[in-house]
């Protein structure tokens, strides 16, 4: 269910929570849940494993919903303070500072939670690695075209001479 006077906020009838979905779908922002679980989730950004793994323990409780059904609700707007925590975890790391640099320098910064900096830092780091992978691949290919064409040299002068 969507919400008109909140433009970014949804509701869930099965799990009677309010909340935004980051524009990628990967965190939640709980802005009202129920008293079971809201002291874990409320006004936090999760996971949806997070998200999940509270819901797996409400729904043993109440086993009367397990037929329920509700789609997963749509992206809609991204959270800025993320994004921007993103954009300079991936900055720092690709100065070279450590992990342990990087989270305080966004701890001090930003007002996320420890596990929402631990997965930034996971992302920023596996980004960084993925594009030393497609870097170094470029350079791999580079030099084998360099190598082939100098062996093909060598073979053509040793034939005509």
């Amino acid at each position: 269910m969507h919400f008109e006077s909140a433009a970014d906020q949804l509701y869930c009838p099965f799990c009677k929570v309010s909340f935004e979905v980051e524009e990628k779908g990967e965190h939640i922002f709980i802005t009202k849940s129920p008293p079971e679980f809201a002291e874990k989730i409320n006004h936090q950004w999760v996971s949806r494993q997070q998200l999940a793994f509270v819901l797996e323990k409400k729904e043993a409780k109440t086993s009367n919903l397990q037929n329920s059904f509700v789609e997963k609700p749509a992206a809609t707007k991204a959270n800025p303070v993320r994004a921007e925590a993103v954009r300079r975890a991936r900055k720092l790391v690709e100065l070279g500072n450590s992990p342990d640099v990087i989270r305080k320098s966004l701890a001090i910064s930003l007002n996320l939670t420890d596990f929402a900096i631990e997965e930034i830092i996971t992302d920023a780091i596996n980004v960084y690695k993925m594009k030393q992978r497609a870097k170094n691949k470029k350079y791999f290919i580079f030099f084998a075209v360099a190598i082939l064409i100098i062996i093909i040299f060598f073979i053509v002068l040793r034939l005509f001479f």
